[in-house]
């Protein structure tokens, strides 16, 4: 899943260059994701997944792009992803 989260935030922060259903593709991930771990674990990491692939549909859906919070999302699943990685 690290490794997803990691080409969900380059879709993120390249989708004004990309076309729309790859990026659709990773928000409805982020977005199946987030939902499935908050309710199993409720944590806030998770809830956080869920937001940023709401982003990321209003940015396909909308036309809608903030290069910060763009930014901020791919901070976050990046740190994530780096982290979940590092403890493998």
């Amino acid at each position: 899943m690290p490794v997803l989260d990691l080409i969900s935030a380059g879709l993120i922060l390249f989708s004004p260059l990309l076309p729309t259903e790859p990026v659709r593709i990773a928000g409805t991930y982020l977005i199946v994701k987030g939902l499935f771990f908050v309710l199993t674990s409720k944590d806030i990491a998770s809830a956080l997944d869920f937001l940023i692939g709401i982003y990321a549909i209003i940015i396909v859906f909308f036309h809608f792009y903030n290069i910060f919070i763009s930014l901020i999302a791919v901070i976050f699943l990046f740190q994530k992803s780096a982290f979940a990685i590092a403890a493998s």
